[in-house]
């Protein structure tokens, strides 16, 4: 009697069977698809819901192609294997490989997304390997192939690559559009790295706007730490982001926010940790700014937690800023004070009440 199972329930619910035992299950319940397509759909079906079976040994893919060839009846198997190992970043070079012979050999008989899910798992495989250019080129075409239907993978890809390419503007552009036109679940990873990459933005009278809109889309989502939460909301809310809750998101949220390009090639990350550390430091000015009118230097250090002997450090840093018109303020040479030129917020979240409380006294005792 013929297995009755469709090849979604067979690999989704495979539970040890012996690979030969699945394989002639595949075999025979591929035989009887009315057409590619539906086989196609199908394994698309099963990689959007994340409901493969981990216990699938890796050797059954290698065991399709000797038993089968690389024909285009199997193709969205094999295609969905290479994206198990590539996602677990598992002999990336061999992925490759398997996919230039999968294009060249079957892909003009399949379908059309057929074709773009192997371009766009090439791409994957270049970035992975540090050949940007090629990453960029077959995503391009993989997305041109899909049209309207351009699966959120995609995106999320490309959103990367503006990433490794320092190109943060660009990858938020990208990431907000996921969030405004998907109807489809947002992954964990691409929440962590959305937020990242809103972090990093330059500091611009829109980022805060941007900010919020993103923080409102997530909370269906539910897949954010506690500690990126709480940067995000303080982004929002005007809030200065201490030095603890910095190196706890350090600790955890960057890692988890971080393309899996740099997992990969073990590209450094320190040019991106350092953004992310003077973002913030920008960030907490403007706070400051936008809280009270003037401060000294030397207060205005201790609100931020900088050391006394690092005091001319934020003197310049403000002088940066004001430079490169990130803040509207001036300094008086003389008396060491800022004063800042942008109008006060009244509707400033109410614990940062403490840091004009904090103004007030050290004016006071100075008087």
């Amino acid at each position: 009697m013929k297995d009755t199972r469709t090849v979604t329930e067979l690999i989704a619910h495979y539970d040890g069977e012996s690979e030969e035992w699945l394989l002639n299950s595949l075999e025979d319940v591929a035989s009887q698809q009315s057409t590619e397509d539906l086989f196609a759909r199908q394994i698309v079906y099963i990689r959007k819901t994340r409901e493969m079976s981990h216990s699938v040994p890796i050797s059954v893919k290698n065991s399709l192609i000797s038993r089968f060839g690389i024909v285009y009846e199997i193709a969205p198997v094999l295609l969905y294997f290479a994206a198990l190992d590539i996602e677990q970043l598992n002999d990336v070079r061999s992925q490759y490989e398997m996919l230039i012979k999968l294009e060249t050999r079957v892909l003009k008989r399949v379908s059309v997304p057929t074709a773009a899910e192997c371009l766009l798992l090439k791409s994957k495989c270049c970035l992975y390997l540090n050949e940007i250019t090629r990453a960029e080129a077959f995503l391009n075409e993989s997305i041109s192939l899909s049209d309207d239907e351009t699966p959120l993978e995609a995106y999320d890809l490309q959103a990367d690559i503006f990433f490794v390419n320092s190109k943060v503007q660009d990858s938020a552009r990208i990431r907000l559009q996921m969030f405004q036109t998907m109807h489809e679940p947002i992954f964990d990873s691409v929440l962590s790295k959305t937020v990242l990459t809103l972090v990093l933005l330059p500091l611009s009278p829109i980022k805060a706007a941007i900010m919020k809109d993103f923080y409102e889309r997530q909370k269906t989502q539910n897949g954010l730490t506690d500690t990126e939460r709480t940067v995000l909301r303080a982004i929002v809310e005007g809030r200065l982001i201490p030095g603890s809750i910095l190196e706890a998101y350090l600790g955890e949220g960057f890692q988890r926010g971080l393309p899996r390009y740099y997992l990969a090639t073990g590209a450094p990350t320190t040019a991106i940790i350092q953004r992310l550390r003077e973002s913030v430091f920008e960030g907490n000015i403007s706070c400051v700014a936008s809280s009270c009118l003037n401060i000294t230097v030397k207060q205005l250090a201790e609100v931020l937690g900088v050391t006394p002997e690092r005091q001319a450090f934020v003197e310049d840093y403000v002088c940066g800023m004001i430079l490169d018109k990130k803040l509207d303020a001036t300094i008086d040479g003389i008396t060491g004070r800022i004063h800042f030129n942008t109008r006060r917020i009244d509707a400033v979240a109410s614990d940062i009440s403490h840091v004009t409380e904090f103004f007030a006294r050290k004016m006071k005792s100075e008087n």
